[in-house]
């Protein structure tokens, strides 16, 4: 008879009930929400990732003016700095800023008196024209040069308001850095960059 009375104890413990037969509450749960901080749509980045672009000359790492470094020329080369760092002056020496290239990353001008890249940068046309060229001379030659990656060529970036060469006449005004916003290929024959770029719809403002 005690070992029924044991059984049946030990029956009642383990599902959970008391000798009166009330369910024995389970331990609350813990439900506490996790909130994970995300940045709002059309949030602005961290200034400190934004690219300023300045060329230098590298024997002696003094800013010049743009165009050197934008055709590619022997002895220049880009430097680049944040929003957070001291651009230096044209004229001045770039001891700041990191060299290499803008790794598809938007970039801004600066301006030549330099100072607080926050302050002084400048923002650069979003439209332009792709043309592929030889390097150094920037003759256009057709686009399968670029596209296929062969050494000696490199597409060249000029602004929509500029103006486009036929195949085999040189190009002008323009960068081998793209700074960044919408590019289009150009037809052949060249002409106004507007005119020239392929599949390029010209916004109209009503007024």
């Amino acid at each position: 008879m005690l070992r029924l009375a044991c059984l049946a104890l030990i029956a009642v413990l383990t599902t959970g009930c008391t000798v009166s037969g009330t369910q024995t509450p389970a331990a609350p749960e813990d439900t506490e929400e996790v909130i994970v901080d995300e940045p709002e749509e059309g949030e602005e980045e961290d200034p400190a990732s934004a690219r300023i672009a300045v060329c230098v000359e590298e024997g002696t790492r003094t800013r010049a003016e743009y165009r050197p470094c934008e055709d590619a020329r022997e002895g220049y080369a880009w430097r680049f700095y944040t929003e957070n760092e001291i651009v230096p002056a044209v004229g001045g020496r770039a001891d700041g800023g990191a060299s290499g290239s803008a790794d598809g990353e938007d970039v801004a001008k600066a301006a030549p008196k330099g100072g607080p890249g926050a302050d002084v940068a400048i923002e650069t046309p979003s439209e332009w024209v792709e043309v592929c060229v030889r390097k150094p001379s920037r003759l256009r030659v057709v686009n399968t040069s670029c596209e296929e990656q062969q050494e000696g060529f490199g597409w060249y970036y000029i602004p929509i308001e500029g103006r486009v060469p036929a195949v085999g006449a040189r190009a002008g005004n323009g960068t081998f850095l793209f700074y960044g916003g919408d590019s289009y290929r150009a037809r052949e024959s060249g002409g106004d960059a507007v005119d020239a770029a392929i599949d390029y719809e010209e916004e109209v403002v009503e007024e």
